[in-house]
């Protein structure tokens, strides 16, 4: 009688799939509460570091460019040699990047604390690992809930670093932000190593070093003019420099891809309406998304002399993600409820309305706190919708031999899509600055708001271009006659 947990009785298996479904979600939230959890704190790791504001800005930086460059990487390791071996490897480096960041934090070497972020960033492989063990050892009926949870972890723990970052520093510190991280690394690899183990059935492949190559150059270049484009100048030789060799580098990504047998990223993989529209809506909505956490806190801290702020603390400023990142977590798990009725691209259809409106009413109305609040409200709604409509999407339009590398490659949208929004509003309010200002009027809040809010509008209309149903999702490989490299599972004893 064939086995594997698709057979097995539902009772029997309730509780090791519980189980599973709670590792998956803890190798997956401390990387993305490490994205963002030193934004708040930029400021004050400026002054302890004794650095200019604009190169303190690294510490963010390189933990983007770590993940953009490993996350495809490590989904390809995956779909080769089984996801939770490389799942482990990445979270043990970013538990040691974790360490090393804490350290220099403590010692106020920057250098130590830039090189362990960028440690850090490798645990971002860990979304496409555990998307593809949810695939690979979960039945049809659980998966839809169980990816879309996943999905939704990227918002609900950039979201929560945001809350976080503030009281942590004001109570023990900047070494905590990285203290508490962790704590929840050390858990996380802990339960990952209790996870069903996947291998390739039968499949062979290796690791692509020209593709891995030109896709970490593409990366770093196209990364690195979007996070210093305003402290080097948009037209800057360096900055044009650099948007030069990421349209190169991809020019010679796609060429190299389309030539070699066994391709890093195979690019078939993207062609049809679902994917290119999957691909175009995850790169909108995340630059809405942390176009709109970068700048609300901003909005809420300028003091009240300003004529439009409340002047609160950064700890009270993270406070008001509060409300954004519990929704987003109660409204993940309905996503896949209604893609069972209606389909996946509903509740990512829902998700960008409720951003739609949530952006208007700051654009609008923003003279008082619950204003604010409530808008902070309906935002958390609408991506927690729309982020776990997007894991559904990607997994659904995936052969499963490559899920690791689809979703690897949407989660580098959403890196760069998160860089751009962050940049984006910060453009926004500086263009609306007079030099003799120290702080930006509120049209340059109202003109930033309405922005987010026409990001969101056309997120609404790339959506509706995504098919109503998933589109076939067969192997590119099996096209060309080579093996699919289909994934069993092996039970854990």
């Amino acid at each position: 009688m064939p086995g594997g947990p698709e057979q097995d009785g539902p009772e029997r298996n309730r509780p090791e799939r519980s189980g599973m479904v709670a590792a998956l979600l803890a190798a997956a939230f401390p990387a993305s509460l490490a994205q963002t959890i030193v934004i708040a704190a930029l400021p004050v790791l400026r002054d302890e570091l004794d650095v200019p504001a604009a190169q303190v800005t690294w510490t963010l930086t390189a933990f983007m460019l770590a993940g953009a460059v490993v996350t495809p990487i490590a989904g390809r390791l995956g779909d080769l040699y089984g996801h939770r071996r490389v799942l482990v490897a990445c979270l043990l480096l970013f538990t040691a990047g974790t360490v090393a960041a804490g350290l220099a934090a403590s010692a106020h070497s920057f250098g130590w604390l830039v090189a362990g972020r960028a440690v850090q960033g490798t645990g971002a492989g860990a979304f496409p690992l555990a998307l593809g063990i949810a695939r690979s050892a979960l039945p049809p009926h659980r998966l839809k809930g169980v990816v879309a949870l996943v999905s939704a972890v990227f918002g609900i723990g950039g979201s929560a670093g945001m809350v976080v970052a503030g009281p942590l520093v004001d109570a023990a510190g900047t070494p905590w932000l990285f203290w508490a991280t962790l704590v929840l690394a050390a858990g996380a690899l802990a339960l990952a190593t209790r996870l069903p183990a996947t291998r390739p059935g039968g499949g062979s492949g290796r690791i692509d070093p020209v593709g891995a190559v030109l896709l970490s150059a593409m990366l770093v270049c196209l990364l690195l003019a979007i996070s210093q484009g305003r402290a080097w100048g948009w037209g800057s030789a360096r900055i044009v420099g650099l948007f030069a060799g990421a349209a190169v580098a991809l020019a010679a990504f796609v060429a190299a891809e389309l030539r070699v047998r066994a391709p890093l990223v195979d690019l078939r993989l993207l062609r049809g309406r679902g994917p290119v529209t999957t691909t175009l809506a995850t790169l909108v909505v995340c630059v809405a998304m942390f176009g709109s956490i970068t700048l609300i806190p901003q909005f809420v801290q300028a003091p009240r002399a300003s004529g439009y702020g409340f002047g609160l603390s950064a700890s009270a400023a993270g406070l008001l993600i509060v409300p954004m990142a519990a929704l987003m977590l109660l409204a993940g798990p309905a996503a896949p409820r209604i893609a069972r009725r209606a389909g996946s691209r509903v509740p990512f259809q829902a998700g960008t309305v409720c951003a739609v409106a949530a952006f208007a009413l700051l654009a609008w109305a923003h003279g008082a706190l619950w204003e604010v609040y409530a808008a902070c409200a309906v935002i958390g709604v609408g991506y927690g919708l729309a982020f776990a409509a997007i894991g559904n999407l990607v997994v659904e339009n995936a052969p499963p031999g490559q899920t690791g590398v689809a979703t690897g490659v949407n989660t580098i949208v959403r890196t760069v899509g998160a860089a751009i929004g962050a940049q984006a509003v910060t453009a926004i309010l500086a263009a609306r600055t007079s030099p003799a200002a120290k702080l930006p009027p509120e049209s340059g809040y109202t003109g930033a708001f309405a922005v987010l809010a026409a990001v969101a509008v056309v997120a609404l209309g790339v959506a509706a271009a995504i098919p109503r149903g998933p589109e076939a999702a067969r192997d590119p490989r099996e096209e060309r006659g080579l093996d699919s490299g289909n994934v069993q599972v092996r039970a854990l004893e």
